[in-house]
């Protein structure tokens, strides 16, 4: 079994942005990978839901839009090479 101090570790150590929310969505955990890619400190994340994550990070309407528009590609992308059913 692993121990929290352990489990921290290695979520820290990720290049992943990683974060573990509770039962409302509020964020109890977030990487320093996570921090970095939103542009804020891991301390700005704590406590704070996803559309709090939002005003924090400064990602915006438009920054947002531009990330959807990414996320779509991709997936059109990941669905002509693998089947729109793919796992």
């Amino acid at each position: 079994m692993i121990d929290a101090k352990s489990l921290i570790e290695m979520l820290e150590s990720s290049y992943d942005g990683i974060w573990i929310t509770d039962g409302n969505g509020r964020i109890l955990f977030a990487n320093s990978a996570n921090a970095s890619l939103l542009g804020v400190t891991k301390e700005d994340l704590m406590g704070k839901s996803t559309e709090e994550l939002l005003e924090v990070s400064g990602i915006g309407q438009a920054k947002a839009e531009r990330f959807g528009d990414a996320f779509l590609k991709e997936l059109e992308h990941y669905e002509q090479t693998h089947g729109r059913n793919a796992p």
